[in-house]
């Protein structure tokens, strides 16, 4: 699969071929999209099972409550498909509403690397 990209008001969403990336706002205007989206990305992927599903939102500026539950849909979704999903959190939007949530232990983090292409477990 090609690298796809979804644009929705205030939000762009890069289907990369070992996760997806989101730039912008996540909010409930995109979520339900979003799902969506991941899931057809899934089917389209056909990845073996174990492999590794990255959900970088790094470029967040922007997440509400929908977007927390999007979020741990599209991790749900994610191991459904017997894959594991990691979420990159360097991103403040993120982080301060996981945290308000209280859900930070329901993801699984991938720490802010220290040097590209590095990334270690959290």
């Amino acid at each position: 699969m090609s690298t796809m990209t979804t644009t929705y008001t205030g939000t762009l969403v890069a289907h990369l071929s070992t996760g997806l990336s989101c730039h912008g706002e996540v909010d409930i205007a995109v979520a339900g999209q979003l799902v969506d989206d991941c899931r057809a990305q899934l089917d389209d992927l056909a990845l073996p099972a174990g492999s590794v599903f990255v959900v970088d939102l790094s470029g967040v500026t922007f997440m509400d409550s929908a977007g927390l539950e999007a979020l741990l849909e599209v991790q749900e979704l994610v191991e459904e498909y017997d894959l594991v999903c990691r979420v990159r959190r360097s991103s403040p939007a993120v982080q301060r509403i996981v945290e308000l949530a209280e859900r930070s232990e329901q993801l699984a983090w991938l720490d802010v690397p220290s040097r590209p292409g590095l990334v270690s477990p959290a």
